[in-house]
């Protein structure tokens, strides 16, 4: 099995971009290629086997990103797929087995129940009208997500039968410039996943079984690279 990292990232994240590579030359072993997606050839490259790929943003940039991160297959021929974000860094060393368990992907989730209001009252009401039905709960649970090539074309088909039109119409089609949370692409893709192809993928109940200490380092892009989180992320490279 061949596992790819898989980056979609933008100019205004560039900067951030540069330390999530450091930490992927740093702490990552075992991966077939480092695939980045962005609107422009200047991106930070790796020396990981790093591909850019460049294509034209969207008007309705995030929701453009999840379709990306959706189509990530037509990319990379990898057997599986770690998605990751430009402003995340790994924290210790990591192979593509991190993320397995009896060679199936791990998949945490929570029951809708057991996780934060706020995000229940944000996120229940996308997926369970992407799905259908009523959702078990939140896919989204940490960071980084790794998705089996087959599921892509899979989601896509779904959305196609389920709602009549292609998932970019789908989710394009919900853009609110008040409300940004009109999708969720790793909780509509693991709401998928768990209700039709369960035994897939190993699910762990975060509320049964503990999780494992994360291996990944999150800052928000959008604060900006400070001197503080610069000095952070100097920190954690340093290890």
């Amino acid at each position: 099995m061949k596992t790819a990292i898989f980056i979609k990232t933008f100019p205004g994240d560039y900067a951030f971009l540069e330390y999530a590579l450091r930490s992927i030359e740093r702490f990552c072993s075992g991966f077939e290629e480092v695939v980045i997606v962005a609107p422009t050839k200047d991106c930070p490259r790796t020396k990981h086997r790093g591909r850019i790929h460049v294509i034209p943003d969207h008007l309705y940039g995030y929701l453009w990103q999840q379709l990306v991160k959706l189509r990530a297959d037509e990319f990379t021929t990898a057997d599986h797929i770690l998605f990751h974000d430009s402003d995340c860094v790994f924290t210790q060393l990591v192979t593509p087995e991190t993320f397995m368990r009896d060679g199936k992907i791990v998949w945490d989730y929570t029951p809708w129940p057991s996780t934060r209001s706020d995000e229940r009252a944000a996120w229940q009401p996308v997926v369970d009208a992407w799905l259908g039905v009523p959702s078990a709960g939140s896919y989204m649970t940490r960071h980084p997500f790794v998705l089996p090539r087959w599921l892509l074309p899979k989601i896509r088909e779904f959305c196609l039968n389920a709602h009549g039109k292609p998932l970019s119409q789908y989710v394009l089609d919900g853009y609110d410039p008040i409300n940004m949370l009109t999708f969720s692409e790793f909780n509509c893709a693991g709401a998928y996943a768990h209700a039709y192809h369960r035994d897939q993928f190993v699910w762990r109940d975060t509320t049964k079984e503990p999780i494992s200490p994360p291996v990944i380092h999150q800052e928000w892009s959008r604060g900006g690279l400070t001197p503080e989180v610069r000095s952070r992320l100097e920190e954690i490279l340093s290890r």
